[in-house]
């Protein structure tokens, strides 16, 4: 099973998922084989392994490609698993989280007429401590007065919303860009 790049944080984050998810641990119950992002897609296109795990954005060109030759199959996360110690544990990891991949997402995944429950990481932007707190405060409010064309552009985007955008920060928030000083009326 491919689990990442050998350099990076995510072959980390794909064993924690896969550990709370099933139980299985790397290297006792499956190979973790970790190869650079360009050979693995292409080991996978040629077979030579049965599951791929690869971070992207809803709609990634680089998850459309693994179906590019032939189908390819989404596995969500069980919703057996919701719930458990396993699952709350991994969620407690700052930046961890689930969201739906709604059905369609892909053209040549075999599974596309459902919606799937796929592991989500939260991704936040970062500026100098030493901002003034206008400029993030203006940099923040034109994020979330222009988000229809942030949606527009990124599917990925979608699911962000003002409620809903400093969820998971496990970072100090800078004083301008505080949601309670956002209107965005």
């Amino acid at each position: 099973m491919f689990i990442g790049p050998p350099a990076g944080s995510f072959s980390a984050q794909t064993m924690a998922l896969i550990e709370a998810t099933t139980g299985m641990k790397p290297n006792e119950d499956y190979e973790a084989i970790r190869l650079a992002w360009g050979a693995a897609n292409q080991a996978f296109e040629d077979g030579k392994f049965d599951a791929f795990l690869r971070s992207g954005t809803i709609g990634s060109a680089a998850i459309d490609q693994l179906g590019s030759a032939t189908p390819f199959r989404l596995i969500g996360i069980p919703d057996e698993v919701i719930g458990t110690e396993a699952w709350e544990k991994y969620l407690q990891t700052p930046g961890y989280a689930a969201d739906v991949l709604p059905a369609g997402t892909y053209g040549n995944q075999a599974n596309n007429d459902e919606d799937i429950l796929a592991s989500a990481f939260v991704m936040f932007t970062a500026v100098h401590k030493d901002m003034d707190e206008q400029t993030a405060y203006d940099l923040t409010k034109a994020m979330f007065e222009n988000l229809d064309d942030a949606h527009s552009v990124s599917p990925g985007l979608t699911p962000l919303n003002l409620d809903n955008a400093f969820v998971s920060l496990a970072a100090p928030l800078h004083p301008g860009a505080r949601p309670d000083r956002l209107t965005t009326s």
